[in-house]
């Protein structure tokens, strides 16, 4: 099947149309959908979201039934992992990331999610290159900027990062102590692990769940 060459180009903004008009068929980003109301997330409306990004993800010939086994076989060993995300080293630039969305209330809250990474962090850009199931969990696969040489940002570099940037204070409404907020933003999950400081000293988010308000 030939693809649509957009929708390739830019998978993260084809999944969230598919999502927005539901999907029956078609290679066009959204596909010749169905139209329908946006709703709050349901079990129902998860398993929808899914199920329709499948679908087309399958026929552009993106989707990946075993994910990170696939990814192994391509990259070798993970050299990362944390409770949502396996990392494998892809080359010199680039980490190649399969990344659950349990963490989410459905699939397009993640892709939400993404995408406010990417238009707040656009040098750690999160790049979709597939989606898939990771022992059956719906499953982002993506790439992203590798940070050679860096580590762990030290938490007090992270609060004044987020005070001096966003303007954001500390939420202590969320467990943990790694959540921040402004007048627009949630910024959250901005832990140590999420955080590298490398070694020009800048501090670069490679992980996060962010959120309009």
């Amino acid at each position: 099947m030939e693809k649509d060459c957009r929708a390739t180009q830019d998978l993260l903004a084809g999944a969230r149309a598919v999502i927005a008009r539901g999907y029956v068929g078609g290679n066009q980003i959204g596909g010749e959908g169905i139209l329908r109301p946006k709703v709050e997330p349901s079990d129902e409306d998860r398993e929808r979201q899914e199920a329709a990004v499948e679908k087309w993800a399958k026929e552009l010939g993106v989707w990946h039934d075993e994910a990170t086994e696939e990814l192994e076989a391509m990259y070798g060993e993970r050299i990362a992992n944390g409770s949502e995300a396996f990392v494998f080293f892809g080359d010199e630039q680039m980490v190649i990331k399969a990344r659950d969305i349990c963490g989410y209330d459905c699939l397009d809250e993640a892709l939400e999610s993404m995408e406010l990474h990417n238009a707040l962090f656009p040098y750690t850009a999160m790049r979709i290159t597939g989606f898939g199931r990771s022992d059956g969990d719906f499953t982002v696969i993506f790439e992203q900027k590798y940070i050679k040489g860096a580590k762990f940002a030290p938490s007090d570099l992270i609060a004044l990062f987020m005070k001096t940037v966003f303007d954001a204070e500390k939420d202590d409404s969320v467990l943990g102590g790694n959540s921040y907020e402004n007048d627009e933003l949630l910024l959250q999950d901005l832990k140590p692990a999420n955080v590298l400081l490398g070694r020009d000293g800048g501090l670069y988010v490679i992980d996060g769940d962010f959120y309009i308000k």
